[in-house]
């Protein structure tokens, strides 16, 4: 009776499997703003549009947005300042004179990173920063069949990547884009978001106010994100194929 009961309990988990992909891979194709076309190569005519980037390790997005953006309107220039977000990554708190200061002395690189890299996943393996092959069986299970804390990583970046995804964005999109990492984020009773550790490779972790589980994966996160600020991107993807493929097309 244990081996007939063990026989259908693999062929039950091979069908959750097999069901699983061939969703993720139906939804590819099935897309939020679809009547987007995804500007990937900056035109001559969009000269104020916001260059981010997706950093890809094989399995795992992260954006890797400006920690500074200047936007030109027609009478005056606004910073937009993306470490604010995240308290205790700005040890100067300069305020927006000071920042404009700064600007015109062309010193904002001396007080701030280039990029902060951004990225979400489940706590307990994303804050061990251990790569796929290391982390523990029984944990992979708990992370696919279970509803888990996440956190949100950042990673400060002094120099301009090169060879990653390219996206760009209006003003409009990317502040969206911003609005959706907020909102992502717990905040304590100071309306500050909730601070958990800096490692030593010098990511610092925040509390997420969203859940992780199969379907509200580590790159449907980045997949919402974009989604929000307009991008043309997959109903749903849990990998990153899913969406790597819709922002070239």
């Amino acid at each position: 009776m244990f081996k007939t009961f063990g026989k259908y309990s693999v062929i039950t988990v091979l069908i959750v499997l097999i069901t699983y992909f061939l969703l993720a891979f139906i939804l590819t194709f099935i897309t939020y703003n679809s009547d987007k076309k995804n500007q990937t190569v900056l035109e001559s005519s969009n000269q104020e549009a916001i260059k981010i980037y997706l950093l890809d390790n094989g399995f795992h997005l992260d954006l890797v947005l400006p920690c500074l953006v200047e936007t030109n309107n027609s009478d005056q220039t606004e910073l937009i300042n993306l470490i604010d977000i995240f308290s205790g990554t700005n040890p100067n708190n300069l305020s927006q004179k000071e920042l404009k200061i700064l600007q015109e002395q062309d010193l904002l690189s001396d007080y701030f990173c280039q990029y902060l890299i951004i990225g979400w996943g489940q706590k307990d393996i994303f804050m061990k920063e251990s790569s796929l092959s290391e982390i523990p069986l029984w944990d992979l299970f708990k992370v696919v069949f279970a509803n888990s804390e996440a956190v949100i990583r950042v990673y400060e970046l002094e120099y301009t990547p090169k060879g990653l995804q390219e996206l760009y964005l209006s003003k409009d999109e990317y502040i969206k884009l911003i609005n959706f990492i907020k909102a992502s984020l717990k905040y304590d009773n100071d309306n500050k978001p909730v601070f958990l550790e800096k490692t030593k490779s010098g990511a610092n972790f925040y509390q997420s106010s969203l859940s992780y589980n199969s379907i509200y994966t580590c790159n449907h996160w980045i997949n919402l994100s974009l989604a929000n600020a307009g991008v043309k991107v997959p109903l749903w993807s849990p990998f990153i194929y899913g969406i790597k493929h819709q922002l070239t097309n």
